[in-house]
């Protein structure tokens, strides 16, 4: 078998145009060739211009790759480099592709859950103590959104409470300062039950037929869009007004209210080897701070290493805001 000749001649019958690959083939005793150049002119068939090359057939490909192989290891298997990399860009194009179906875009939460009230509050008393931490949140009525839980056969009020303000930064202040505290400090009242102040937590309830997961929003007619602007605008001027005014001029029953923040009081070292070291601590600090007013809360707080306390005092008259104090760990105001 001499091979093919030196030119491509497309009108010899050992030679054919393969619709796969669009290339000429030239076939002789179970043996390829295919033509690597310029292809005839269009009305010719025949060119010098190009060179025939033997195609590799599968079984040429097996011996040549057991002659070459090493026992132990499986070609199929990339190596290592390349096997990373091939999973890299299957991970890098999962992240890329969108997520099935709209993502919806979650609301902050500006609402907190208060408990242990005591039964003879009302709404208005409520929404005084909380509105000294921020603004609350106003309905279409210009009311604040404080809503009481009551009991469902008796309907009397169970001591619960949701307060919702308009911005999530009041929330945290307000658990800060209000938990484990007494609603009518301000107003002498340090016994009976100490409220329990959390950040609000919201179940979605679907419908029997799961028509609430893929519900629409409504869409708001120009009345109700213009009534929430006109309460947003009412929230934001509060808010102005709430931020630029003096201590003694915000609203509420708790207008003296004061916190002492104190450092330095403790080492984590020391809490880790003496863990009642925490009551005393705070035992000492409510009775030193104390002699500024009414004490409503003290909190050590046992993960800052600046060894942190802070105390809710309620001022009476002109005291002086803060006081001389012997730490156990050279604490310092």
């Amino acid at each position: 078998m001499a091979g093919p000749p030196a030119y491509l001649d497309t009108s010899e019958a050992a030679v054919h145009l393969d619709q796969q690959s669009r290339a000429f083939v030239w076939e002789e005793e179970n043996e390829e060739w295919e033509w690597n150049g310029r292809a005839p002119d269009k009305g010719e068939t025949y060119t010098t211009q190009g060179r025939w090359i033997k195609a590799i057939g599968a079984d040429e490909i097996s011996k040549q790759q057991a002659a070459y192989s090493i026992q132990g290891v499986d070609e199929s298997i990339p190596v290592a480099p390349v096997l990373k990399r091939q999973q890299g860009g299957m991970k890098r194009k999962q992240e890329a592709q969108p997520a099935s179906g709209p993502t919806k875009k979650t609301r902050p939460n500006t609402a907190v859950y208060v408990s242990d009230l005591p039964l003879d509050a009302d709404r208005e008393e409520i929404a005084q103590v909380f509105a000294r931490y921020g603004v609350l949140l106003e309905d279409d009525q210009g009311e604040p959104r404080v809503k009481l839980y009551h009991d469902s056969q008796t309907g009397a009020f169970k001591g619960e409470a949701l307060v919702v303000y308009f911005k999530p930064e009041s929330v945290e202040l307000a658990i800060q300062l209000l938990d484990d505290s007494y609603l009518r400090a301000a107003k002498g009242v340090t016994s009976g039950p100490q409220m329990h102040v959390e950040r609000a937590e919201f179940r979605a309830e679907p419908s029997a037929e799961g028509e609430a997961a893929q519900a629409k929003p409504r869409t708001l007619t120009e009345t109700e869009k213009k009534s929430i602007q006109r309460r947003m605008s009412r929230m934001h001027n509060k808010i102005n007004d709430w931020d630029s005014g003096s201590e003694e001029e915000r609203a509420g029953p708790s207008a003296q209210a004061r916190t002492v923040i104190l450092k330095k009081m403790f080492t984590l070292a020391e809490l880790d080897q003496d863990p009642t070291m925490l009551l005393d601590l705070k035992q000492d600090v409510r009775e030193e701070c104390e002699l500024l007013g009414t004490v409503t809360n003290v909190v050590l707080w046992d993960k800052e290493p600046e060894g942190v306390m802070t105390g809710a005092i309620l001022r009476g008259g002109a005291s002086p805001l803060f006081l001389p104090m012997a730490a156990p760990s050279s604490g310092a105001l």
